[in-house]
Protein backbone atom coordinates (compact mmCIF):
# COMPACT_ATOMS: atom_id res chain seq x y z
CA UNK A 1 0.00 0.00 0.00
CA UNK A 2 2.76 2.67 0.98
CA UNK A 3 4.41 1.81 -2.20
CA UNK A 4 1.40 2.32 -4.52
CA UNK A 5 1.25 5.86 -2.53
CA UNK A 6 4.51 6.49 -3.19
CA UNK A 7 3.73 6.37 -6.80
CA UNK A 8 0.70 8.53 -7.10
CA UNK A 9 2.74 10.81 -5.12
CA UNK A 10 5.50 11.02 -7.53
CA UNK A 11 3.54 10.90 -10.10
CA UNK A 12 1.76 14.45 -9.11
CA UNK A 13 4.96 15.90 -8.50
CA UNK A 14 5.11 15.10 -5.06
CA UNK A 15 8.74 13.43 -4.71
CA UNK A 16 9.55 14.37 -1.41
CA UNK A 17 6.73 12.84 -0.04
CA UNK A 18 7.08 9.95 -2.16
CA UNK A 19 10.07 9.51 -1.14
CA UNK A 20 9.25 8.99 2.64
CA UNK A 21 6.51 6.64 1.85
CA UNK A 22 8.71 4.35 -0.07
CA UNK A 23 11.27 4.70 2.68
CA UNK A 24 8.38 3.55 4.87
CA UNK A 25 7.43 0.64 2.18
CA UNK A 26 10.80 -0.67 2.24
CA UNK A 27 11.65 -0.32 6.53
CA UNK A 28 8.15 -2.90 6.62
CA UNK A 29 10.29 -5.05 3.82
CA UNK A 30 13.18 -5.61 5.48
CA UNK A 31 11.14 -5.94 9.33
CA UNK A 32 9.17 -9.04 7.07
CA UNK A 33 12.40 -9.98 6.06
CA UNK A 34 13.77 -9.90 9.50
CA UNK A 35 11.61 -11.71 11.35
CA UNK A 36 11.12 -14.79 8.80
Amino acid sequence: MRYQLAEIYFNNGREEEAFKQYKKAQKLINNLKATQ
